[in-house]
């Protein structure tokens, strides 16, 4: 059974989607490349402009959800251990950016 992975920065995610809408667009086609998945750039930009106005951690999750199928052919409705680690690999990535930024600036 796969495990559903629940976003432990789904805020700096959220946010990201809102303030850099095409930067994270091309995060997210940068993992899938890396995934060896074939992402739909049209519809993640699509699910990036929806997710970004979510309110709650279950409204941000449910959407992303929504739309996976959406932004690739390669991801199952049900549980997918594919999309899973592609948000994994979204979380760690936005953790590096905002705190490595952070750290940067505190430390530059």
């Amino acid at each position: 059974m796969v495990e559903v992975y629940h976003p432990k920065r789904w805020d700096l995610i959220r946010d990201l989607f809102a303030f850099n809408p095409e930067g994270a667009t091309d995060t997210i086609m940068d993992i899938g490349r890396e995934m060896g998945i074939k992402l739909k750039q049209r519809n993640v930009s699509e699910m990036v402009k929806t997710c970004s106005k979510a309110m709650t951690r279950e409204g941000f999750e449910a959407c992303l959800v929504m739309h996976k199928t959406l932004i690739s052919n390669e991801f199952e409705v049900k549980t997918d251990p594919k999309f899973e680690e592609l948000l994994r690999r979204l979380d760690e990535k936005v953790d590096r950016i905002w705190y490595g930024d952070l750290f940067a600036k505190h430390m530059g």
